[in-house]
Order: structure tokens, then C-alpha cells, then sequence
């Protein structure tokens, strides 16, 4: 008689056919037939799988990855992990000459199970939706054929640990008691909202040959703020200078860019000097 749900179930089936089952015609005693059993060899269907161990979101310039492959009958000998074939991906696209992936020796210790841990390092030269791909067939058990495992993909999602960045001053005009530059900023993921809020002409500190005061003696304006493709722009416009005569440094404090990621990056202050 079949049996059913080999597609759940693994193992080795015995069958036992009592003694006596079958009987001859024989007078005045049958003969019946003996004991008869049957052992089937290894029934499994079920394919190995990878346990995923993940920290997330990633914070820090390397995380770890722990891969734990397990089946009921796994064949620690024939499954292994080789970093060559790995793929990591950044948006989509190959990332491993920047993402470096480091792979332990394989782990046996345990029963029916193998162990590596992938460590994925330069997490802070990049920004960006990060995966990485385990090959299939990497696992693998002692079925006859073997059952093999499906392709593993791990998503780490965004990984952005850089912090928004101020770019070099541009349009530096000097000239009838009027100063104006313009400055910019850049981040992937700039938070449009936040800096908003924090790009004001109340924000501008100055520091008068090294004397910080809150435009009492110059008046500093920010204006036409404007964003595009994770860059912001604004003109600086600096006036009333009435009989001062020296250095004006122009001062914007650390944070004034943040991002949205989480937890959120937020950028070195901003600082331009005047001669």
C-alpha cells in the first residue's frame, strides 16, 4: 500500500508483513509463510535551509551575518559556503569591490548542522539598500538524489552610516559693503523637512576675529533655499558692516543637514571665513 505525505515527512520506512499472512492449500496442516520485513532506504523530500541571523538596521562599519545551515540528514561534508560566490548587492548592483566580504571557517560542532558567519566590512563607504545573495545548492543532505537548498536572500535594507556633507563655498562676491556666497550640501537621503527648519538666518553665528556674536553688528541672511536630487543650495548675504575692518568667519552649527535615515546621520558644522 503507498504511503502518503513523503513530501513532509523523512526518514527510513519499515515494513513488516506478519508471520502467517499467506497460507497454503496443504492438508492436514498449511504452510504459512514466515516474517517478512522490509527496509526501505533514506525517503526525503524536504530540502536543507539556512537559518538567518542579522542586526538591523546597521550602524556600525562591519556587520556580522550568521548562517546556520540545518536539515534532519544533513551532509556536513558536501555543504559549504564559498565567498567567491556570494553575491552582495548595493542598489541592485554588484557592491563587493567596496563591500568586503569575509567568511569564517566552517562550523561542524553541532548536530546536523553547519555554521559560518559572513562578515560584510566598508559599510561607511557606502549608502544605500544592501542584499546579499547565497547560491543555491550550497547545502545539501544524504538523500539519494540529495535535496539541495534553495538560493538565500538576506536583505539588510538601507545601510547609511555617512553623514551629510557641506560642499566648498561658490560665488563669492565682495563688493559695496556686501558680501554673498553661495552654500551646498549634499546627502542620499537628505531629510528636505529638517533642514528646513534649521537653514535660517537666525542659525548663522559670527565670529568677528574671533568673537562669536549673534549678528548684533552684521546682518546675515540665508535665502533662496532650494532642493534637488538630495542637494541643498542657499545664498548667504552678509551686510551692514559699518566701521568694522577685519575677518568675518560665517558659522553654521553640526546638524544643521540631517538625513532620514535611521538612526539619523547629521553633519560637522559649517564654517567659511572672510578676509
Amino acid at each position: 500500500k503507498a504511503t502518503n505525505g513523503f513530501d513532509v515527512n523523512t526518514g527510513k520506512i519499515k515494513v513488516v508483513v506478519p508471520a502467517g499472512a499467506l497460507k497454503d492449500q496443504n492438508t492436514p496442516t498449511a504452510n504459512s509463510s514466515d516474517e517478512l520485513t522490509v527496509q526501505t532506504n533514506l525517503i526525503d523530500f524536504k530540502a536543507p535551509v539556512w537559518e538567518v541571523t542579522k542586526t538591523t538596521p546597521v550602524t556600525t562599519t562591519t556587520t556580522d551575518i550568521v548562517l546556520v545551515g540545518t536539515d534532519e540528514f544533513l551532509d556536513k561534508a558536501a555543504s559549504s559556503l564559498d565567498k567567491n560566490t556570494i553575491q552582495v548587492l548595493l542598489d541592485g548592483n554588484d557592491a563587493k569591490s567596496v563591500i568586503v566580504p569575509t567568511l569564517s571557517e566552517k562550523d561542524t560542532s553541532e548536530t546536523n548542522k553547519v555554521k559560518y558567519t559572513l562578515t560584510l566590512g566598508g559599510l561607511d563607504k557606502v549608502s544605500g539598500e544592501v542584499k546579499v545573495i547565497i547560491p543555491a545548492g550550497t547545502l545539501k543532505d544524504e538523500a539519494d538524489p540529495a535535496n539541495e537548498s534553495a538560493v538565500e536572500t538576506i536583505e539588510l535594507g538601507r545601510v547609511d552610516i555617512t553623514k551629510p556633507v557641506w560642499n566648498p563655498v561658490t560665488d563669492l562676491v565682495n563688493a559695496n559693503g556686501t558680501v554673498s556666497f553661495k552654500i551646498s550640501g549634499y546627502d542620499k537621503y537628505l531629510d528636505e523637512a529638517a533642514v528646513t527648519n534649521e537653514l535660517v538666518s537666525e542659525k548663522v553665528i559670527l565670529d568677528l576675529e574671533g568673537e562669536e556674536e549673534n549678528s548684533t553688528t552684521i546682518k546675515s541672511t540665508i535665502s533662496n533655499v532650494a532642493f534637488s536630487n538630495g542637494t541643498v543650495t542657499a545664498d548667504v548675504t552678509l551686510t551692514d558692516f559699518g566701521t568694522y575692518s577685519g575677518s568675518v568667519t560665517v558659522k553654521l552649527a553640526a546638524g544643521t543637514l540631517k538625513d532620514t535615515s535611521n538612526p539619523v546621520n547629521s553633519c560637522d558644522g559649517f564654517t567659511y571665513t572672510i578676509d
